[in-house]
C-alpha cells in the first residue's frame, strides 16, 4: 500500500497507466511508461540495468544510461504523488520497483490462470472468466519498439491460450451455445489453428448448425493447405462423426459436467439455530440499504457482532431464501473461489483470519464486479471482516462498507480473566483473551504481519513500510505475573494507571491493572499521529497499579 493509505493499481492491459483512490495517476510520457512496464514485469525482482535501454530504444542512443537516471528521477516524482516515493530503486547496477504482484493487472491475470489449473471445471469456468476481464485491451497499449513487441506477442498468446482453455470448460460444461460468437471469432482470426477450428465446429454440430461446422472444417483445411500441413487425425476423425451426425458428439443432459450442490464444498447451511439467535439485533440502515441496491454489504468491527448481524440481514431478505456459508480453501482471499451466482441465495463470508483474510485492493474491486453477477440471479452477499483486515479494501468498497460499534453496555463485557482491551488507531474495539480457558498463555507475540511468515497472535500492522516490526513486542506470563516485552526498534510506551504521562519502554516490565500499552501506527493519509492502545485489565486486580498484592 501507499503512504497515503490507498494501493494504487497499475494496468498493463490497454493503456498503460495507473489509478489510486480513483483518480487516473499521470505516469509521464511514451519513454517514462516503457520503463516502467520493465520493472512492473519483474513483479518486484531486481532488473539490470543494462538490460533496460532497450525497452525504451530499439538503438540506444550513447547518452542512454544518463537518460535512464533521468527518466528514473521524473518517474519518482510521479509516484511520490501517490505514496510510492521509495519505491524505486536504482542501486548497484541494479533496478527494482517495490510494487505488490497483485496491484499490476498482468500478475494477476496470470495468478488466476495458475490456479484455474488445478480447479474443476467449474471453479475453472469462474477462475478464467475473472482472468479474461481483467485482460482486456491491447498489452502495453500504443508503446513501439522490438523489445515491447516481443513481449506484447508473449502476453497475447497467454491470453489467447486462457480463453482457448476457458472456452474448452465452457463446452464441457454444456454451455456450446453461448459460447460460438467467441469461437468463430477467434477462428476468423487464426483459420489455421487446429485447436480453435475443433472447439468451433464442435460447438457448432452441439447447437444443430451441422453446415455451418462442416463449412469451418472446409476452410480450416484450406487453410492448412496454402501452408504445406496436412489436417492433424483427430481433427479428421471430427469431420466424419461431424458428417455422420454421430450420436456420439451429443452431450446428454445427464452427461454433463454436474453443477456443485451449493451445500457441497463452496458451502455449508448456516445452522437454523444461529439465525434464530440473531433476531433481535439491530441492523444499521445503511446495511440494509447497500444490500438492497448494491446485493452486497460488507460489516466491519467485531468478529462475532458482525457475523451475527450479517446473519440478521441476510435472514430479512425473507424466510424462503436459503443463507449459506461459503467456505474458504484459499490461500488468500480470490473472488473467483466464491460460490458462482445461482438461484436466489443469501451468502455469508467471514474474513477473520489474519494470515489467509487479508484482501487486496484487487480484491474489493473483483468484489463488486461478483455482486452484480449476484443481483442478476437476485443472490446477495454479506461479509463480515474485522477492521485490520479491511483497511486496502475500503477505499474501493466504500459506498457498500458499514462499521459496527457495539452498544456501550456491550463494549464493556469483558472475560472474567486476564485480557487486553485493544483500540486499533481507527477506534475500533476488540478483546484479547490471556488465557486459554484457566491456563495463562505462555506467550503473545505483537507484530507486523508479513507474507509467508506466521502471524502474530495480534497483529498491529501489515505491509511496509510501518513503524511496527514484524516482532515488535511480546507478552509473557512468568513467576504469577504478566510481562510486556519490546522488541522492535520503535519502544512502544505505558500509560500506567492513574498517571498524567506515559513513559518510554526499553526493558521488560510488570504490568498492572489498568496500565496501557501505547503502539504508535502508520501515519493517516494527512500526516495525524495514529496509535494502538491496549488496556492490560485483571478483574480479580492480583496486582494493581499500586503495586499492591491482594
Amino acid at each position: 500500500m501507499g503512504e497515503t493509505g490507498v494501493e494504487p493499481r497499475f494496468h498493463l492491459f490497454g493503456a498503460i497507466e495507473a489509478h489510486a483512490g480513483g483518480r487516473r495517476v499521470d505516469l509521464g510520457g511514451e519513454r517514462e511508461r516503457a520503463l516502467l512496464a520493465a520493472l512492473l514485469l519483474a513483479k518486484g525482482q531486481p532488473v539490470a540495468r543494462h538490460d533496460l535501454p532497450d525497452w525504451i530504444w530499439d538503438k540506444a542512443p550513447r547518452s542512454a544510461f544518463d537518460d535512464l537516471n533521468r527518466l528514473m528521477t521524473e518517474i519518482r516524482k510521479r509516484l511520490r504523488t501517490i505514496g510510492l516515493g521509495t519505491a524505486l530503486v536504482n542501486k548497484d547496477g541494479l533496478c527494482r520497483l517495490d510494487v505488490p504482484a497483485d496491484a499490476v493487472d498482468l500478475h494477476r491475470f496470470r495468478a488466476l490462470v495458475a490456479q484455474a489449473r488445478v480447479a474443476d471445471d467449474h471453479q475453472a469456468a469462474e477462475l478464467l472468466g475473472t482472468a479474461l476481464d481483467i485482460a482486456r485491451g491491447e498489452p502495453f497499449g500504443s508503446l513501439a519498439g522490438q523489445r515491447v513487441q516481443n513481449q506484447r506477442h508473449a502476453v497475447n498468446e497467454e491470453r489467447r491460450a486462457a480463453e482457448l482453455r476457458f472456452l474448452s470448460v465452457e463446452l464441457r460444461l454444456g454451455r456450446h451455445r453461448d459460447r460460438i460468437a467467441d469461437l468463430v471469432r477467434l477462428f476468423g482470426e487464426r483459420p489455421d489453428d487446429s485447436a480453435v477450428a475443433e472447439l468451433a465446429i464442435r460447438a457448432l454440430h452441439l447447437a444443430g448448425r451441422q453446415a455451418e461446422a462442416l463449412r469451418t472444417y472446409d476452410e480450416h483445411r484450406d487453410a492448412l493447405a496454402e501452408l504445406g500441413l496436412d489436417v492433424p487425425r483427430p481433427l479428421a476423425d471430427l469431420h466424419l462423426l461431424v458428417l455422420r451426425d454421430d450420436d456420439r458428439l451429443r452431450v446428454a443432459e445427464e452427461e454433463r459436467t454436474p453443477a456443485p450442490k451449493q451445500t457441497g464444498a463452496s458451502v455449508i447451511d448456516v445452522p437454523r439455530a444461529e439465525l434464530w439467535a440473531a433476531r433481535d439485533l439491530t441492523v444499521p440502515q445503511e446495511a440494509v440499504t447497500a444490500l438492497a441496491e448494491q446485493h452486497l454489504a460488507v460489516l466491519v468491527g467485531d468478529p462475532a457482532l458482525c457475523r451475527a448481524t450479517a446473519l440478521r440481514l441476510l435472514g430479512e431478505l425473507g424466510p424462503d431464501l436459503p443463507v449459506l456459508e461459503v467456505v474458504k480453501r484459499w490461500r488468500e482471499p480470490a473472488v473467483a473461489l466464491l460460490p458462482p451466482a445461482a438461484p436466489p441465495r443469501g451468502y455469508l463470508l467471514t474474513l477473520d483470519d489474519p494470515l489467509r483474510d487479508r484482501p487486496s485492493a484487487a480484491f474489493a474491486e473483483d468484489l463488486l464486479v461478483h455482486a452484480g453477477r449476484l443481483a442478476e440471479h437476485g443472490s446477495s452477499l454479506v461479509v463480515a471482516v474485522r477492521p485490520e483486515l479491511w483497511r486496502e479494501c475500503l477505499p474501493v468498497c466504500a459506498a457498500v462498507t458499514v462499521p459496527l460499534v457495539r452498544t456501550a453496555s456491550a463494549a464493556t463485557a469483558a472475560p472474567d480473566c486476564e485480557h487486553l482491551r485493544i483500540t486499533d488507531p481507527d477506534g475500533e474495539e476488540s478483546v484479547f483473551r490471556l488465557r486459554d480457558g484457566r491456563a495463562p498463555r505462555a506467550t503473545v507475540s505483537l507484530g507486523r504481519l508479513v507474507p509467508h511468515d506466521p502471524p502474530p497472535d495480534i497483529v498491529l500492522d501489515s505491509g511496509a513500510p510501518s513503524p511496527v516490526s514484524r516482532r515488535h513486542a511480546a507478552i509473557e506470563h512468568a513467576e504469577g505475573e504478566w510481562w510486556f516485552i519490546p522488541l522492535g526498534k520503535n519502544a512502544p510506551s505505558v500509560l500506567r494507571r492513574g498517571h498524567a504521562d506515559a513513559e518510554r519502554v526499553d526493558d521488560r516490565i510488570r504490568l498492572k491493572d489498568g496500565d496501557a500499552v501505547l503502539i504508535d501506527a502508520r501515519l493517516s493519509a494527512s500526516g495525524q499521529a495514529r496509535r494502538w492502545r491496549l488496556v492490560f485489565t485483571d478483574p480479580q486486580e492480583t496486582t494493581t497499579n499500586r503495586g499492591d498484592d491482594r
